[in-house]
């Protein structure tokens, strides 16, 4: 009779050698991060080159956290005090709004934070929630290109089972315990089926016997064997790799995706940071047009006090200083609100104090040959070469799918290595004189292929879908980038004539201070609100000069940007001769607005003019 330490010993080693293999074969978290930033890291530098980003996902943040009971309450807390709980601060009526929120709207104080671009664009590529959803996008796909290549690869299993079985009849009481160890691998073929290898080992010990009471039997059988499943019809050739082939593909779509969307999301950065800056110029146009309009009100109210003019030409002036004082209230609500979303889109808390530095930028202004640009754009763009690769797997889904309209042939077979029946105790000595082997084919024919057919069918028409929407997507490339030319032409078109605007409506201003006691403070006005727009159209013309030059470069895919995020200027980018650059002549200084009224007109009084003082200029190499 075999001992308790005996009985115990194979299960005990079968159970080592599985739980051995669990430990191997299961891969922790850091390998498999490992893993997907090798795979994204291989795939980007692939298909970007040196520009490719190395460090996809910071897999720090991604640790296992404690679960908080909370999340299985069946009861979750809310909250909703009463109308007579709630705070309510009351505000000051005496306290100016307008100039308290103008001299905070652009530099909140010292201890704001800085950015300029470059700032900006590192901490949006460390904290926007936009760009780590992407990374993570990236990740995700990483992730299942391992688990296809796994599922690719040898694959180990082990199972252990056990039981006791009897018949308790009195008199004929049998009772016996057995142990089967399964160890098995597998294996996907390239061109269809597969081939598995599978030892046994069954282990059968007949603790109570009734035709034996005299001695208890022991018994322990092994087998070897290896079989086969192997397609010749459907399902055999490459479509058996269809899912391997649609991971990698789609991981290196993936990469491009990705990196499509950094330079769109680096271009989106640029230009909320130029729409800023002429946000922030519009607020200081706005305070000095308020600032004049108030001189000019004080001015009018002493002439009508020394009965110069009448009094309803002080209120005309009066009221145009409450609509300047609207104007500034509403460029300091636009700023706000902008800066806010800008904070959302970089990942900066809201109510973090920042400033908006400007900073010296050069947009270079590339040749504008639209049959090079879409040209171009027809072979640099990431995503028009996935749209086109992607017409390339609807080609190969139509030739999968007419596979499956073949009838299944397929051939099986197996050999066996059995131990020797004639010993009871064989453990794994294997007889090959004991050995089995069968081979067969079988043949199913196709009486039902009504559910192919209509896969067929659907393949056909995604097919001429994806190739017609390849077309429209060529077109509307092209179109794209002659409206990209079209916008930088107009923009640079835009400049030179607010430019000249801008002089002409100066003139303008002169000549009226002149006549300023016979025309009125009207006249005045309108010059003033003329020359504030010129200049508004102006600095708006300069930021879509410099963002559709941008947009230009991510149209026609020669948008470039650096590892950490800086816009790489491409070589062959060349300049227009034909636009020559502008060269603004610096402006008089603001004259004296608060000069005493003289009873006798004289009028070569202190000229009435705006100051012209500029922080935006279009930046166009020589």
């Amino acid at each position: 009779m075999m001992s308790v330490r005996q009985f115990l010993y194979f299960p005990a080693l079968t159970l080592a050698i599985a739980s051995l293999y669990a430990c191997t074969s299961a891969k922790p978290f850091s390998d498999l991060d490992w893993d997907a930033k090798e795979i994204i890291s291989q795939n980007q530098k692939d298909i970007l080159g040196r520009q490719a980003v190395t460090s996809p996902l910071n897999t720090d943040n991604l640790k296992s956290k404690s679960l908080n009971n909370d999340i299985y309450s069946k009861s979750p807390r809310t909250n909703n005090p009463d109308a007579h709980d709630l705070p309510v601060d009351k505000t000051d009526p005496n306290t100016d709004i307008i100039s308290e929120a103008s001299e905070k709207s652009i530099d909140p104080g010292k201890d704001a934070t800085r950015l300029n671009l470059e700032d900006i664009i590192a901490y949006a590529l460390e904290n926007s929630p936009e760009y780590k959803n992407e990374k993570e996008g990236l990740y995700l796909q990483a992730l299942s290109l391992i688990t296809e290549r796994h599922q690719w690869g040898p694959r180990f299993f082990s199972t252990l089972s056990g039981g006791i079985s009897g018949t308790p009849e009195a008199g004929d009481h049998d009772l016996v315990a057995d142990l089967v160890q399964d160890l098995r691998v597998t294996q996907k073929l390239p061109y269809g089926g597969d081939v598995s290898i599978k030892a046994l080992v069954n282990y059968v010990n007949y603790l109570r016997s009734a035709s034996d009471t005299a001695d208890n039997q022991e018994t322990q059988k092994s087998s070897l064997s290896v079989s086969f499943n192997l397609p010749l019809l459907r399902g055999a050739g490459l479509v058996a790799q269809e899912s391997i082939i649609a991971a990698e593909r789609s991981m290196i779509y993936a990469v491009r995706d990705f990196e499509r969307f950094r330079r769109s999301f680096i271009v989106d950065l640029c230009t909320s940071y130029f729409n800023l800056l002429r946000q922030q110029q519009s607020i200081e146009n706005s305070q000095r047009r308020l600032e004049n309009l108030e001189r000019l009100s004080r001015r009018f109210k002493m002439l009508a006090e020394k009965g110069r003019e009448p009094f309803f030409q002080y209120e005309r002036a009066q009221g145009q200083v409450l609509s300047g004082k609207s104007s500034l209230s509403n460029a300091i609500d636009s700023y706000q609100n902008a800066l806010d979303n800008f904070k959302i889109t970089i990942g900066m808390p809201t109510q973090e104090a920042a400033v908006i530095e400007p900073a010296e930028i050069v947009v270079p202004e590339p040749a504008l040959k639209p049959i090079a640009a879409i040209q171009a754009a027809y072979e640099y763009r990431l995503d028009f070469q996935t749209q086109r690769d992607r017409v390339d797997d609807t080609r190969r889904r139509l030739k999968n799918t007419k596979n499956r309209l073949l009838p299944d042939l397929n051939l099986s077979g197996s050999v066996g290595l059995n131990s020797d029946p004639d010993i009871r105790k064989a453990g794994f000595q294997l007889d090959a004189g004991a050995s089995t082997y069968n081979l067969g084919a079988s043949l199913e024919i196709p009486l039902d292929r009504v559910s192919e057919t209509a896969d067929y069918r659907s393949a056909l028409i995604n097919l001429e879908r994806a190739e017609r929407n390849f077309r429209v997507q060529k077109d509307r490339i092209a179109q794209q980038v002659r409206s990209a030319i079209r916008d930088i032409k107009q923009a640079r078109f835009s400049i030179q004539l607010q430019e000249q605007n801008v002089k002409i409506t100066e003139r303008r201003l002169t000549a009226v201070r002149l006549r300023e006691r016979t025309l009125g403070p009207r006249e005045v006005i309108d010059v003033l609100d003329e020359l504030n727009d010129a200049r508004e159209e102006r600095d708006r013309a300069i930021t879509n000069l410099r963002t559709s030059i941008l947009s230009f470069l991510l149209t026609t895919g020669q948008m470039r940007v650096s590892p950490e995020g800086r816009w790489i200027s491409p070589g062959q980018l060349r300049f227009d001769p034909q636009l020559p650059p502008i060269k603004e002549e610096p402006e008089a200084p603001p004259a004296d607005l608060e000069a005493p009224v003289n009873d006798n007109f004289d009028p070569q009084l202190p000229p009435f003019e705006e100051n012209t003082d500029q922080t935006v200029s279009p930046q166009t190499p020589s």
